[in-house]
């Protein structure tokens, strides 16, 4: 329930944010189940977690988009880092899906449910309206209560007869490609020091490499508040080095040389 929610939640991300005022409360004012604000996690009242679950808000919410905004905030000079614009949407939650990744936070139904909104935003777009998208997904043997909340998503502030519809749940896929590029990218130009600036505030890519500079010059100050694989980076060096290689083999040939194998 969210009363416990809350109470783990708090004890979990307290010593990550030590020195903060940070806070998570119940709200009975939100749509989703959780959503961060400022130095604050909102917990919906109405909402059960499962452990699961928890562990994607303390890192998501948390890290990503508290940790962010804190760090904003900790700036002397440009504390206007800690304010989001839609520009810097996609980095913010493509950061917070591979962070879930890295940290074995996710699980299929977490993923499932953000592929299942970009098909529910290709629906809409295509002219499927309201109770089309939502019987899409009861056929696919989600349940009632599932099936309302992502059309509900996708719907909000748009047409729900279809046509026009609300597209910000694509930042989550386009998001996490383009940072994952960006980090092999940057590793692979042997400039991994460049990473840690991914949570020096609400940015976007191309802010990245521009904010170093400056924080060489002592204008921007390094982030205060950093999951602990982009404070120490040689697991993320590793990671995405050989990622790089891997990238390159032809899965279709692994794939068949074991096919044998798997379906005995």
């Amino acid at each position: 329930p969210a009363d416990e929610a809350v109470r783990q939640l708090q004890q979990r991300l307290l010593p990550f944010f030590d020195g903060s005022n940070f806070s998570v409360k119940e709200s009975d004012g939100i749509v989703s189940d959780a959503s961060a604000g400022g130095d604050c996690i909102k917990v919906n009242t109405h909402a059960n977690f499962s452990e699961l679950e928890l562990q994607v808000l303390e890192v998501h919410e948390g890290w990503v988009h508290v940790g962010t905004t804190l760090n904003g905030r900790s700036q002397p000079w440009a504390s206007w880092l800690s304010v989001g614009s839609p520009r810097i949407t996609a980095l913010q939650e493509g950061l917070a899906v591979l962070i879930e990744t890295l940290t074995f936070s996710s699980f299929p139904g977490r993923a499932r449910k953000i592929s299942d909104r970009v098909v529910a935003i290709d629906m809409a777009e295509r002219g499927a309206d309201f109770i089309e998208v939502y019987r899409h997904f009861l056929a696919q043997g989600l349940s009632e209560r599932e099936c309302y909340k992502i059309a509900q998503r996708v719907f909000r502030g748009g047409m729900v007869a279809g046509g026009s519809c609300f597209t910000k749940d694509l930042s989550y896929v386009k998001g996490l490609v383009e940072t994952v590029n960006f980090i092999r990218s940057a590793i692979l130009a042997d400039a991994p020091q460049l990473l840690p600036l991914l949570f020096v505030g609400k940015v976007s890519l191309d802010d990245v490499p521009v904010l170093y500079r400056y924080m060489q010059e002592g204008i921007i100050e390094p982030p205060r508040y950093l999951p602990p694989m982009f404070r120490d980076l040689n697991g993320l060096y590793v990671w995405f080095g050989f990622s790089s290689g891997l990238s390159k083999l032809d899965l279709q040939s692994v794939q068949a040389h074991y096919q044998s194998l798997f379906s005995t």
